[in-house]
């Protein structure tokens, strides 16, 4: 199922404080929208499905557990069309198999990866300008 989506951009203008000559940049940024809580999407799905609100909240919160138990486990969480869970380790390296050990975990990280679909839905986003913003340094 495609979406259809328009972002809201600003252009801005920055001086480069750091430069002796402190030329002008520009750039695109986004407008900051509001989050969306998880009411929120149980409330849009509920309504789209035209099921209760009370099973979507639920169903909601139970994959969001899943989602946890499976990722905290080893394994990565596959939606087709939307993208993967996972979970990304960084670590200190080793020189030799006997400093190999867990102590060199320095952290571990859950990652996202968007599916090809998804992607491909973002890049066919419209776009809305509003007035250019100049930012001072």
């Amino acid at each position: 199922m495609a979406v259809k989506g328009k972002i809201r951009i600003r252009k801005t203008t920055q001086k480069l404080g750091y430069l002796d000559e402190k030329p002008t940049v520009y750039r695109i940024r986004t407008l900051t929208m509001p989050v969306i809580s998880g009411e929120n999407l149980v409330q849009y799905v509920a309504k789209s499905a035209n099921v209760p609100v009370s099973s979507i909240r639920a169903a909601v919160a139970a994959i969001a557990q899943g989602i946890c138990y499976f990722v905290i486990n080893g394994h990565a969480v596959h939606f087709n069309n939307f993208g993967t869970f996972h979970l990304k380790m960084q670590y200190k390296v080793a020189q030799t198999e006997e400093e190999c050990t867990t102590k060199n975990i320095k952290r571990l990280v859950p990652e996202f990866i968007a599916h090809r679909a998804l992607l491909d839905q973002l890049m066919a986003i419209s776009f809305e300008t509003y007035d250019t913003v100049s930012l001072q340094d």
